[in-house]
């Protein structure tokens, strides 16, 4: 093996076995950004002729420093929108439904949220049912990953998921090498719809072309931020958009996922001055809660007929609801209630003309919240009277 010209090898293995490998002319270190650790400290000091090549998508450590030490260059590649565009990564859909996550008592460590604050922050009854009601809207029938913020949070959510009929799994470092493959096999095969994990899919790993992404772990990182959604942006056999369901609101800490970066071998902390930036990049639509760019002097959603988006109900206040199976009534005549925008939408509601059981079909298939079917009887009395007094 050790007169192979080329080798292929684990970090760990590389370590264990320096004494018995001749010192390479080239040193190709993938996630780069591991490069300044103590394994990989280790294998350069012993090799201190041999050129180093580091790849990775965020080069940065997760916890914002730099890689001078292991770097003398910096040549960077296309970004995300120029792989968008080029088709070598898929285009996507970026949610934020509203939660409202207490993070004041999170401590900070090491860079990022201190995972124990987080778990009890994040893991709410409240903010799991959300996401179950938000994936049934917006990737029903379709796989994806949720990054949670322990092994633990990881196994509540999917059981959650699995309570509302979707199957589901979570993933951990502490399973059986066979027992990770068959789980994402499963997961490729779509005999898993969501997959769970904590920190095991964030990078590094070769997970299969999913349909989205939801975030459950808050996170100051911008490069772990930038590899979790990541991994939901292989493109698709069909072609169809990623859909990112962010429900802890890192798009407001690092900005959209193919907003502009600038990397440095240099260390830079993040400054509140970088997350003004941020937030200011992009916007939420109030009423369906895509999240989209601000450049160009964009200011209105930019779905299709987002003239109309006020015509939409927006999220009410977090609450547990009961998720119910979602069968298209007679009466919509063919239209999708779970995509009607604008004047499919209009017609919606006046084809449910204040009934509250065919108002309930909607709230179901739209994912609302309880408390809409009353809010929209009510409109609908509203707009019934104002008719009738026109008419008089």
């Amino acid at each position: 093996m050790t007169a192979d010209l080329v080798q292929v090898a684990m970090v760990q293995t590389v370590a264990r076995r320096l004494e018995a490998i001749p010192a390479p002319a080239l040193l190709v270190i993938d996630e780069a950004h591991h490069s300044v650790a103590g394994t990989w400290a280790k294998i350069t000091a012993n090799w201190p002729n041999t050129k180093v090549l580091g790849v990775t998508a965020t080069p940065e450590r997760l916890d914002g420093v730099g890689l001078r030490d292991a770097f003398d260059f910096m040549v960077i590649g296309p970004d995300v929108r120029e792989l968008i565009d080029a088709g070598f990564l898929a285009p996507f859909r970026y949610l934020a439904p509203n939660n409202d996550i207490d993070l004041s008592h999170v401590r900070s460590i090491g860079g990022d949220y201190n995972a124990s604050d987080l778990e009890h922050a994040v893991d709410q009854d409240a903010i799991t049912g959300d996401v179950v009601e938000h994936y049934l809207k917006h990737l029903a029938g379709r796989t994806a990953i949720a990054f949670c913020v322990t092994v633990s949070h990881a196994e509540r959510v999917a059981l959650r998921f699995r309570d509302a009929g979707i199957p589901a799994a979570s993933i951990d470092g502490t399973m059986a090498a066979g027992d990770r493959r068959d789980l994402v096999n499963r997961l490729r095969t779509g005999t898993i719809r969501v997959l769970t994990s904590c920190e095991i899919i964030s990078e590094g790993f070769d997970a299969p072309a999913v349909g989205g992404a939801i975030l459950l772990r808050p996170t100051q990182s911008f490069a772990l931020f930038r590899q979790q959604v990541g991994r939901c942006l292989r493109p698709k056999t069909d072609g169809s958009a990623a859909v990112v369901i962010d429900h802890v609101g890192n798009v407001f800490r690092h900005g959209l996922p193919d907003a502009p970066h600038e990397w440095s071998l240099d260390s830079k902390k993040r400054t509140q001055a970088d997350r003004q930036k941020a937030t200011s990049s992009c916007r939420k639509c109030k009423a369906c809660g895509e999240v989209f760019a601000t450049a160009a002097g964009r200011n209105a959603c930019p779905l299709p007929d987002a003239e109309d988006c006020t015509f939409r109900p927006p999220f009410l206040p977090e609450q547990e609801g009961e998720l119910e199976e979602f069968r298209a009534p007679p009466w919509t005549h063919g239209l999708d209630i779970r995509t009607a925008r604008g004047w499919q939408w209009f017609q919606l509601l006046q084809h449910a003309d204040g009934d509250p059981t065919r108002l309930r079909q909607i709230q179901i298939a739209r994912g609302y919240k309880s408390g809409w079917t009353r809010y929209a009887v009510q409109e609908a009395g509203e707009r019934q009277a104002a008719a009738q007094r026109r008419a008089a």
